[in-house]
């Protein structure tokens, strides 16, 4: 590429992220006159049909990953350690302590009915809490929507730590599932 072309790209890429910004600043004013609808959080539950990046940002290969649906969020909120809840505290889609466009973009998202990947967490030995990896903004716009539910991304090898943080009996699982590899159906009464 010579050096035009590249300097081009880079102009690109910097209009791009002021209009998204742009385009993020006047969703959220929206959102705060209550101009916007709810949307419906919708997640892949499936990670065999999930294409995305094998980077440290996005899942890790299936055969290390397990997603458990059917997460209760108010019991995920109070399982996580301490320096997580207060991002969660105040239950506004836009705080202080989020990027607004990620928040942005993820509205989007589904408001154009497309899935993202559920938040993933993970149990910290040191603080014998639950922490989030990542799905920060993924996870507050799904609480701030009222959502009760949720899938969750966890590593198979921390199964029965995270369950027993979110108190959850191991027998609402189906006998199969944690071993299996893509999915863990909890059926909480």
């Amino acid at each position: 590429m010579d050096k035009k072309s590249y300097v081009r790209r880079q102009e690109k890429a910097g209009n791009d992220l002021i209009q998204l910004a742009l385009d993020s600043d006047e969703f959220k004013k929206k959102y705060e006159c209550g101009k916007l609808k709810p949307v419906q959080p919708l997640w892949h539950t499936d990670m065999d049909k999930i294409k995305i990046r094998r980077d440290k940002e996005h899942l890790k290969p299936s055969n290390t990953d397990l997603i458990i649906n059917n997460i209760d969020v108010d019991q995920l909120l109070k399982s996580l350690d301490e320096e997580s809840k207060v991002i969660f505290m105040e239950k506004t889609l836009f705080n202080n302590k989020m990027n607004s466009i990620k928040t942005y973009q993820v509205v989007t998202y589904w408001t154009k009915r497309r899935k993202l990947i559920p938040p993933r967490i993970f149990w910290e030995k040191d603080t014998d809490s639950l922490r989030i990896e990542d799905g920060r903004h993924r996870l507050n716009a799904a609480y701030c929507y009222g959502v009760k539910m949720i899938p969750v991304v966890i590593y198979k090898h921390q199964f029965s730590e995270v369950v027993n943080h979110l108190g959850i009996d191991s027998s609402f699982f189906s006998a199969e599932s944690p071993a299996s590899g893509t999915l863990a159906e909890c059926s909480r009464p």
